[in-house]
């Protein structure tokens, strides 16, 4: 009797031993990726959201939209005023130019260093910026002409002159705007819209004139001719576009049978 309980003794213990061994054997789980907090900047309404990962990655490149005005102008010429002394500073408004928007963040320009009395150099970079260390024109003591894309801000250019005294004319070809894209999370029934990353072309965003799933996003130019592409970030649902007006477009978002949905979608203008 005592060999027979022993030997089921035994047996039970293989048994326990076995099945803890399979299941420490088994592989944990993969831990899930957290979310990351993305701050949405100034739009009216903005505030800091947690954004996953996955979010944004359609748009880690972005390119800069470059427009040729119609004719070059004439945005500054010394030799209408006074020319540039040693080490001088200057501010250059826009307000030659009324073809150049606002909102450009750079220019592609010529310019010229007329008659200069001694060699020297020049920066020019965005009005209110810190001065850059790039030199974009040199000359020597006879007029010299470079053609060089230089930041600008709402303001204007800034420009520092080393050397001469020499007259500046600045004519401008065209003009780049940072390319017109944003990530959106659209209404539904229950939440309003949330912007999560955009660039400096998006000027706002509002859902109190569309219906649940969608989402008004505004530009800071006109886009009548331009290509508006959307995304859906998550499988299981789709994203399309509308034009709602010449600076305003409509993110709408579905799930697979159609219905109005809150999914995250990227969306770019092409122009």
């Amino acid at each position: 009797m005592n060999i027979r309980r022993l030997s089921l003794t035994l047996i039970a213990g293989a048994l326990l031993l076995g099945g803890a061994g399979t299941a420490f054997a088994a592989p944990n789980p993969p831990s899930p990726t957290s979310p990351k907090t993305t701050n949405v900047g100034p739009q009216a309404g903005a505030r800091a959201v947690l954004v996953p990962d996955s979010i944004g990655t359609k748009n880690t490149v972005t390119k800069r939209e470059y427009t040729e005005l119609a004719a070059p102008c004439r945005l500054y010429d010394s030799r209408s005023s006074t020319p540039l002394p040693s080490g001088g500073l200057r501010s250059i408004a826009l307000t030659a130019c009324p073809g150049i928007p606002t909102y450009a963040t750079s220019l592609n320009v010529s310019l010229s260093a007329t008659h200069p009395s001694h060699a020297g150099f020049m920066r020019v970079w965005a009005n209110g910026a810190p001065e850059p260390a790039q030199t974009v024109l040199q000359w020597g003591t006879s007029s010299t002409t470079t053609g060089a894309a230089v930041t600008m801000s709402p303001t204007g250019l800034r420009v520092h002159s080393a050397g001469g005294p020499t007259d500046l004319v600045i004519d401008v070809a065209g003009y780049y705007t940072a390319a017109i894209y944003a990530d959106v999370l659209p209404a539904s029934t229950t939440a309003f819209a949330d912007m999560f990353s955009s660039t400096s072309m998006i000027s706002g965003y509002s859902s109190t004139l569309a219906s649940p799933g969608d989402i008004v996003v505004s530009v800071r130019r006109n886009i009548a001719f331009c290509d508006i592409q959307a995304t859906a970030e998550s499988a299981g649902f789709h994203a399309t576009t509308v034009q709602y007006s010449p600076t305003q477009f409509v993110v709408r978002v579905r799930d697979n049978a159609g219905n109005p949905a809150r999914a995250y979608a990227s969306v770019s203008v092409n122009c």
